[in-house]
């Protein structure tokens, strides 16, 4: 008895137990509590103050409307273009407008803040799941006290509540790669013996490429991971089931991908090359990024008090292998995603496209324990005060523009409602052009082709006309993102990043209106892309005249040459059996086809030798 006596004693002083202990950790207890939820209450709150939806969110938003009015995932319906980029996020947004009442702003900015924070957390508990076992650097997680350095590191950026929302796939993005985090760790954690992870583990691990293009090579590395670690202990069969469970839902989209819009990649990714390296203006982005916020401050206190710490107490530890290539994935996939980014140039919006990779690289050390092995790792804490005070982008931002994350959601805050000046201007069925800086749009009278469908906008900015005016309103963008013409031209200089093609107002004037047209009216156009010319570089002279009228016959001439004519009016075929067979067929070529901006150059790559009958005429007639 007096043993028992001892051991209770024991206990209740360790605070395990009794109400004595009870009283001793409640304090501990509400601190811990308090201090792991400072980071998720922090980003939600911020997340949502600065809620806001960008132009290209309502793009999205567009696509999302058609998608429910059943016309397909398209931006003008009866035209097949794939004008989105995350694949999952139409699928998510779109299931939340059929299912709540809400309007899809408020759909698409709720979902965004919902997979950031839920990201965080799924992020703060699989580094729990890492750094919690017992072991070299394991610990009793009854008494440790876990400090979420990582977290905090996301949680204070600016950045990070700007994207929070915005409309576009960033939060997802975010809520993926937290719940990678948190099933890889549960993985890790049953042992070297266990074989590879459920099949539904495996299928989250294979979505990268469905939430962005670019998270394919995370996705690789996390099912490698897999494979690798379990290698011995499968056979054949086993080790291709996993590359099946993985890969199984992105190869049935890009199957479908060909099939529907007959492609190879998204026609965004077309229009803004994203194959083609420019690390110069990568390497911009990553300063503009880096330099605001200090970020080599946290970056180096992670590196020397987290990981450096977790290799150097797992290295020898044989249990704890799975964990540490966990650990290490994520930074490794953080460094690929972070250098493929800055090769392609970046992003013309601040810190968009390398928020992922900080994300991964900091959510396996989200949460870390509070001992001396890990106290470098504090350094974080005096940086995420300052950054979360003080450090703010300039006002001014050129080459790469900052999201102002005031709020702003719907198309009536932004001043689109029945009889607005963005609005008013569509007062009868018409061709519509506007320059990039200009608000009201021209209405042009000229005759148009019968194959155009009225009213129809020319613009570049194509997010909030296209979602506030819906089928009413047919668009034809001169950036390329939903019109083919524009995304296949080849790219002769580099200009303002993702908006590097502008199509030349010859080409739309042959695509648009019939042959004979008086170019005339498009000379004050002209005058207003020139002016816009300094910002958005043009892909050849911007001419007026005679000149503008003999550019646009041989741009007539060479739409219709029957490649050219055959690929631009490819996304309005109906779809049958035979169609979707010559899409999935001809989709390398036509991924791969580049039309020369000069509309002379383009009729001789398309057409061969010769001089067409309209612009022979031009030329006698000068």
């Amino acid at each position: 008895m007096a043993l028992a006596a001892q051991r209770t004693g024991a206990a209740a002083s360790d605070g395990q137990t009794g109400p004595a202990g009870t009283s001793r950790w409640a304090p501990r207890m509400l601190a811990q509590g308090g201090l792991i939820a400072l980071p998720v209450l922090l980003l939600a709150v911020q997340g949502w103050r600065h809620r806001y939806i960008v132009d290209d969110g309502f793009i999205y938003l567009r696509i999302i409307s058609n998608v429910l009015d059943g016309d397909g995932p398209v931006f003008n319906v009866g035209e097949r273009v794939e004008v989105y980029t995350g694949v999952l996020w139409v699928a998510a947004v779109a299931l939340g407008g059929l299912l709540t009442p809400f309007a899809l702003e408020w759909v698409a900015v709720g979902l965004g803040l919902a997979f950031t924070v839920a990201g965080v957390v799924l992020g703060m508990l699989g580094a729990r799941r890492l750094f919690s076992p017992a072991g070299p650097v394991g610990h009793d997680t009854g008494r440790v006290f876990w400090m979420p350095v990582g977290a905090l590191v996301l949680a204070v950026l600016p950045p990070m509540w700007n994207f929070a929302t915005t409309g576009l796939e960033t939060g997802l993005t975010f809520g993926w790669l937290g719940l990678a985090l948190f099933l890889l760790a549960g993985w890790a954690g049953r042992g070297c013996e266990a074989g590879p992870p459920a099949g539904w583990v495996l299928l989250v691990l294979g979505l990268g490429p469905l939430v962005r293009p670019e998270l394919a090579i995370t996705s690789v590395l996390f099912v490698g991971l897999v494979l690798v670690a379990t290698w011995r202990r499968t056979t054949w069969p086993g080790r291709a089931g996993v590359l099946v469970w993985a890969f199984a839902l992105p190869a049935v989209y890009q199957l479908f991908r060909m099939g529907y819009f007959g492609e190879l990649v998204a026609n965004t990714a077309i229009a803004k090359e994203g194959t083609r390296p420019r690390p110069d203006m990568g390497l911009r982005y990553l300063n503009n990024f880096v330099s605001i916020y200090w970020l080599w401050l946290p970056v180096l206190a992670l590196l020397f008090g987290a990981y450096l710490p977790a290799v150097m107490g797992w290295w020898r530890d044989r249990a704890a292998t799975r964990r540490l290539a966990v650990l290490l994935v994520f930074p490794a996939s953080a460094l690929v995603n972070a250098g493929f980014v800055i090769l392609m140039g970046g992003d013309y919006l601040h810190a968009r496209l390398l928020l992922p990779a900080l994300f991964a690289g900091v959510i396996p050390v989200a949460m870390l324990p509070l001992t001396r092995r890990f106290a470098v790792s504090l350094v974080t804490l005096p940086w995420a005060l300052v950054c979360l005070l003080a450090l703010r982008p300039p006002s001014t931002l050129f080459p790469f523009d900052d999201v102002a994350g005031d709020g702003t959601v719907t198309a009536q805050q932004f001043g689109y409602f029945p009889g607005s000046p963005a609005t008013a201007w569509l007062a009868t069925d018409g061709l519509y052009m506007k320059s990039v800086f200009q608000y009201e749009p021209h209405l042009l009278q000229v005759p148009t082709q019968p194959q155009v469908v009225l009213p129809t906008l020319v613009a570049g900015g194509i997010g909030l006309d296209g979602y506030y005016f819906g089928e009413r309103l047919t668009i034809f963008d001169l950036n390329g993102l939903a019109t083919p013409l524009a995304s296949h031209m080849e790219l002769t200089r580099r200009g303002h990043p993702g908006h590097e093609k502008s199509l030349p107002t010859p080409w739309v004037i042959a695509s648009l209106t019939e042959p004979g047209t008086d170019v005339a009216a498009f000379d004050e156009i002209q005058a207003e892309r020139a002016e816009a010319s300094k910002f958005y570089g043009p892909l050849i002279p911007i001419v007026t005249g005679d000149q503008l009228a003999r550019q646009t016959a041989w741009a007539r001439a060479a739409l219709a040459c029957p490649e050219l004519a055959e690929f631009v009016a490819a996304p309005q075929q109906p779809l049958t059996p035979a169609v979707v067979w010559q899409n999935i067929t001809g989709a390398p070529h036509r991924t791969q086809l580049r039309i020369s901006a000069d509309p002379e150059a383009a009729y001789r790559q398309f057409c061969g030798e010769g001089t067409p009958p309209e612009v022979a005429a031009l030329d006698a007639a000068s």
